[in-house]
């Protein structure tokens, strides 16, 4: 085959996985889009329009930051953050008001969101009447906490730092979805090199035994360091499926654990945190070492240097 032919299949190659980091963009985002009617009904416990029902959700309002309403939602590894423009909240502005007062007349309404809602006097259901709708919801449930359980106000503190530190991080998702498209498609180069350049066994040899290598040695530095935990999926976007799937064929040794605990974390800054993480509450297994990362391929040099010529040998023997 041509080079160039071999050089579209390769560009083919990487366009599919460009996609691929794409398709899984939105799902692994460090803050998602949320819905409207669940900004709501996790702000103010009001179902807008009757298509939440009782959910049973553990869920918090979380700040207004710029046009932006954060709420989040608890899930089997911590929070998951959402967030809405508060233009589009505001359109369910009145309907959640109305409910509210609904339930306030029928004393069924929670203390927190009576003392917010005797707090909002503007009432022009705009996007900064949103804003300050959350905020008078916030200050009564800090309020609610110090007067009736003081001893969880740090609860509510550190779910605020996490908040911040997952927000800040969040800024930097444009260079994970780079770090990992520029990553992977830097493997799939160097296992087509030998290919590109009609080389022998030698240098198939080279480029195979090192890929595992160079797959894993993101993890080993900090990147996606909660892939292997029952915190997956998190932390990337497609990488942590590719080494999730890759084949384990060596368990970590002492050796491996040693050479982990040196290793620098050179990628942290690439990669989106899991929310709410907590060692003790995650079932977290070490990433395959680097010398089981080795042994594996060394498979492949074996496969190409030994078995193939044998095999070779053995056929031509047998046809003549």
């Amino acid at each position: 085959m041509q080079l160039w032919k071999k050089l579209c299949v390769i560009a083919v190659v990487i366009t599919l996985l460009g996609f691929k980091l794409l398709q899984n963009s939105e799902s692994r985002a460090p803050i998602r889009t949320g819905k409207v009617n669940e900004f709501w009904y996790v702000a103010c416990g009001v179902d807008v329009d009757g298509s939440i029902g009782d959910r049973g959700w553990f869920c918090s309002p979380e700040a207004v930051r710029d046009e932006w309403a954060y709420y989040s939602i608890t899930g089997n590894c911590g929070e998951f953050y959402y967030r809405v423009r508060l233009s589009d909240a505001a359109v369910m502005l009145r309907k959640a008001v109305q409910i509210m007062d609904e339930k306030r007349q029928e004393a069924a309404l929670a203390p927190i969101y009576t003392t917010a809602l005797a707090s909002w006097t503007n009432r022009d259901h705009s996007a900064n009447d949103v804003a300050r709708l959350v905020d008078a919801i916030l200050v009564a449930r800090l309020k609610y906490v110090q007067e009736t359980a003081p001893e969880r106000v740090h609860v509510y503190q550190r779910a605020e730092q996490d908040f911040d530190a997952c927000l800040e991080r969040s800024k930097r998702y444009w260079m994970t979805l780079l770090f990992e498209f520029i990553w992977l498609s830097g493997i799939v180069l160097l296992m087509a090199f030998p290919w590109l350049w009609n080389s022998g066994r030698f240098l198939w040899s080279i480029c195979l035994g090192i890929a595992p290598l160079v797959l894993f040695f993101p993890v080993w530095c900090g990147y996606g360091d909660y892939t292997f935990s029952s915190c997956f999926p998190d932390g990337g976007v497609f990488y942590p499926d590719v080494v999730r799937r890759f084949p384990v064929l060596f368990e970590q040794t002492k050796i491996d654990s040693r050479l982990l605990a040196k290793c620098p974390p050179l990628f942290d800054a690439f990669g989106q945190h899991p929310r709410g993480k907590d060692m003790a509450a995650l079932a977290h297994c070490p990433p395959p070492g680097p010398v089981g990362m080795f042994l594996t391929g060394l498979i492949p040099a074996f496969m190409l240097n030994v078995v193939l010529p044998v095999a070779q040998v053995l056929w031509r023997r047998e046809r003549s």
